[in-house]
């Protein structure tokens, strides 16, 4: 994912390849600059530093994903498993809301619970996919989404298109999709 989003393609040995090159050969190294979120949970007595963070739906697909093995195959396997469960059985507890309280940028949203949050520094996801509408600035903003289950319901159909285009944040704020400062989300198992 992290080399996707800087662009780089191949495998790891041709990659090194060319930075050695660049190197002998003294050409500047092309460099591109991605921020980190600072995550902050008294579960823990550090602070941790990632590029991505997730919670509901997503942390549990993700914990899903490694229980199972990992790798592309897989992923495509389990997604195809969630998008034929959430048209078949939405109440799986892979659907189940997660009761919280979310500020975004220190002002509190209206509801007190979510399907999933995924908050990100890179501009590309898994599979390349680029959910983000709005512009992501290293090291001051990270982009957003939230989503709560009567959006998912509703606009499920959409998602396929929003894994590369992004979708805008809807008027009654059961889908936000934006770039913050700060995400503050308490009640999350993420």
């Amino acid at each position: 994912m992290i080399t996707g989003d800087a662009g780089l393609r191949g495998d790891q040995i041709s990659v090194c390849k060319d930075l050695l090159r660049c190197i002998k050969n003294r050409r500047q190294i092309p460099t591109i600059e991605r921020g980190l979120i600072r995550v902050i949970d008294p579960r823990y007595e550090y602070n941790k530093y990632a590029f991505t963070w997730v919670d509901g739906f997503l942390y549990r697909f993700t914990k899903w994903y490694y229980r199972e093995g990992g790798g592309v195959g897989l992923a495509l396997k389990l997604i195809l498993k969630a998008a034929i469960t959430s048209f078949t059985n939405s109440s799986h507890d892979l659907f189940d809301d997660v009761e919280s309280r979310v500020y975004l940028n220190d002002e509190k949203i209206p509801f007190e619970s979510h399907l999933f949050i995924l908050a990100a520094s890179v501009k590309r996801l898994v599979f390349g996919f680029r959910v983000f509408t709005e512009e992501l600035v290293p090291g001051k903003k990270f982009g957003m989404l939230y989503i709560r289950l009567p959006y998912f319901r509703k606009a499920l159909y959409r998602f396929p298109i929003a894994l590369y285009k992004g979708l805008k944040s809807d008027a009654k704020g059961n889908f936000l999709n934006q770039s913050l400062q700060s995400l503050t989300v308490e009640g999350n198992k993420g």
